[in-house]
């Protein structure tokens, strides 16, 4: 502790088999090679913080006895995965308040059954689904969860979370009521800038899409069907958000230069903005098959010949 370490190296510990706690907290560590502890049957509490780790893979795996890791304050990125605590399921804290990481991975928890207590407090996580508080149902009572802090897009993914505050159920298992009171957004539909959760309406609680049937974030679980209402892409130019259940679609074309709209437009489009364009010509066969079209077609700039 408070001393310019930047290294542990695999073999530096063989000599002291019953140590168990480790505080290199306040060094310049930057690498932990994996099988730095194997030989520590009994270690129990490892501080690592303030330090510049940036990946822990395969460093705390096969730690049998290992009840608390506390790696606040650190430079991690990228996404907790179950591969980090492989085998060591004796945990029951952790910490990796104030990194930088961006989420987690499935059920990164979901084998550790003795867990109590997570702190993801004030890192980069941008959304979480149920199955990332999914815990090992011998972890009695279930572990505690704290995420405040994090730069949450309260899309359509979040809306999960935002229904723990109406109707408490099983995914809300781990999460602090009272930390719904800080929990903020830092993006989303119609949402502004660090806004609280709790106040957020569902209704603007949409995820922004390309092609719901393509690409990293496919929206649409019905697209290999003839009949499916998002086969059809956002307009070149335009932003489109849609809910998860495709009952609330947003075309947005307004102020884009158009002086033709010849585009289709998703099948699903409830709502449809097309002014501050300059437009010659629209072609009607845009508004075909709009089922869903039920709030209204915006076309309030200059329509100077024909629809």
């Amino acid at each position: 502790m408070w001393n310019k370490l930047t290294y542990i190296s695999r073999n530096v510990f063989r000599h002291t088999p019953k140590l168990q706690l480790l505080q290199a907290s306040h060094n310049n560590i930057k690498v932990i090679e994996s099988g730095s502890f194997k030989n520590l049957k009994i270690l129990k509490w490892i501080f690592v913080t303030h330090n510049k780790l940036n990946d822990i893979s395969y460093v705390f795996t096969e730690m049998l006895a290992l009840i608390q890791l506390d790696l606040s304050n650190n430079i991690m990125t990228g996404f907790i995965n179950s591969g980090y605590f492989y085998q060591s399921n004796a945990f029951q804290q952790i910490s990796f308040s104030n990194n930088y990481l961006n989420g987690i991975r499935g059920k990164a928890f979901s084998s550790l059954s003795n867990l109590q207590f997570v702190d993801l407090t004030y890192n980069n996580i941008s959304t979480l689904q149920p199955e990332n508080l999914n815990f090992s149902p011998l972890a009695i009572p279930q572990p505690s969860v704290y995420v405040v802090g994090n730069t949450f897009n309260c899309d359509c993914h979040l809306i999960w979370l935002r229904q723990c505050l109406n109707s408490w159920t099983d995914s809300c298992q781990g999460l602090q009521m009272d930390e719904f009171e800080f929990l903020q957004c830092y993006t989303g539909y119609r949402i502004k800038l660090l806004a609280l959760i709790k106040n957020v309406q569902l209704e603007n609680m949409l995820c922004r899409f390309d092609d719901p049937c393509n690409g990293d974030d496919i929206l649409c679980d019905c697209c290999p069907s003839l009949s499916c209402n998002c086969t059809v892409p956002c307009p070149h130019n335009c932003t489109c958000h849609m809910s998860l259940d495709r009952h609330n679609t947003v075309v947005n074309c307004a102020n884009q230069h158009f002086v033709a709209f010849v585009q289709p437009i998703p099948k699903s489009t409830q709502t449809f903005y097309l002014d501050g364009n300059t437009l010659n010509y629209i072609n009607s066969s845009i508004f075909e098959d709009l089922n869903h079209l039920k709030h209204y077609i915006s076309i309030a700039g200059n329509i100077k010949d024909r629809i």
